[in-house]
């Protein structure tokens, strides 16, 4: 119930780890979440747009306060993440199959933010 809490009560996303690949789950996660409604910001050094939108390189670049960072990284890099969703006052984490391991995990339950570990594209049905 508290992943279809967070998709209820929040409408500003961060989709950390962005593709223009429209075979890649993070782009997906993206459209889906764009095209759901919500307020979708993604975060990604590698590009400065995805489909004519702004991608932005990290979190303190997002020019609005993000309520929920969902994670489509690899694990090794998801500590720095976590560290700028503390600095950034994101209020829940949404990491997605594969993107966490046991360190990140205790990483997770070390920034008290409130975490989901569960595929986001199973519980935003497309509209």
């Amino acid at each position: 119930m508290f992943a279809n809490d967070i998709l209820k009560n929040n409408q500003t996303f961060a989709v950390i780890g962005v593709s223009p690949d429209p075979e890649k789950y993070s782009y997906r996660i993206f459209k889906r979440l764009l095209k759901n409604g919500y307020q979708t910001y993604g975060i990604s050094p590698r590009y400065e747009n995805i489909d004519g939108i702004p991608i932005y390189p990290d979190l303190s670049s997002v020019p609005a306060k993000i309520e929920v960072a969902v994670f489509v990284v690899n694990p090794k890099i998801g500590a720095t993440y976590v560290t700028q969703c503390q600095e950034a006052g994101v209020q829940y984490l949404w990491m997605q199959p594969g993107t966490y391991d046991d360190a990140l995990i205790d990483t997770l339950s070390q920034s008290q933010i409130p975490y989901v570990l569960d595929c986001i594209l199973q519980r935003c049905p497309e509209k």
